[in-house]
């Protein structure tokens, strides 16, 4: 199979626009997500192209949701034409890639995939509606509903090709990709749970991020040592994608 560079080359394609991408950047592509999603589908009897098909689709629906995320809930009076129609292209957006992904999965004719992912959108959106009317009793049960919108597409791909063993793996290792990605490009986040949860300093929520990184790196470690092929995700290998993805910021190391 390609690499998953190639992969995100071949998906960065699918979503140029011309008028879109005149006026918005193009949507971040997330290589943890691309990188586990290739790590799924290795092990499948799926010829090349339809592999590489599959996780297009599947990194298109989480682009979707992602896309239509970064749209402001908030009408703001004071800002500009440019600000306004920024705004109204974003919700275009992810409208865009929502087309693009139900084009593919027509095409794919995968009946089964098509349910799964339905079933995995359905889900990301509750605990985005939980998340956004602060439904979470802690803060910790609030980065609980986070990270599950962050797994619930890979998940759904894995019950797809049949992969159950995997899953656990998938759900931490998301988790921790997500929550380095927020330490060290998103830290933005962070003080937004501070305003809502102010019994938690900035600091003690880093902390927080730092304890959970480890624990769960531990966990990963435990579940590479069950797999047929320690160390590796149908061939792929998980550790070296890890240090690859984080940049040399990971902890994944501390845990074994």
């Amino acid at each position: 199979m390609n690499t998953s560079t190639t992969i995100k080359t071949l998906l960065e394609d699918r979503m140029k626009h011309s008028f879109l991408n005149k006026y918005i950047k193009q949507p971040f592509v997330d290589e943890g997500k691309l990188l586990i999603l290739s790590g799924i589908m290795e092990g499948t009897d799926f010829s090349k192209n339809k592999k590489e098909q599959i996780i297009i689709t599947a990194m298109l629906v989480q682009i979707a949701l992602d896309t239509h995320d970064h749209v402001p809930a908030e009408i703001n009076g004071l800002e500009s034409k440019t600000e306004k129609l920024e705004k109204q292209l974003r919700v275009l957006a992810g409208d865009y890639y929502s087309g693009l992904y139900y084009m593919l999965l027509s095409e794919l004719e995968e009946i089964d995939l098509i349910h799964k992912l339905a079933t995995a959108i359905k889900e990301i959106n509750e605990y985005k509606m939980k998340v956004y009317y602060h439904e979470a009793n802690t803060f910790i049960e609030h980065l609980d509903f986070v990270m599950k919108t962050e797994s619930l597409v890979a998940l759904s791909l894995a019950r797809y090709v049949g992969n159950v063993t995997i899953m656990p793996l998938i759900e931490d290792w998301m988790y921790v990709n997500k929550l380095i990605f927020i330490k060290t490009k998103e830290n933005s986040i962070i003080n937004h749970w501070q305003a809502y949860y102010p019994e938690w300093t900035y600091s003690s929520i880093v902390e927080k991020i730092d304890e959970i990184i480890k624990h769960k790196s531990q966990k990963i470690n435990g579940y590479l040592r069950t797999l047929p092929d320690c160390h590796s995700l149908h061939g792929i290998q998980v550790e070296g994608l890890l240090k690859k993805v984080w940049h040399g910021k990971s902890m994944f190391a501390e845990g074994g």
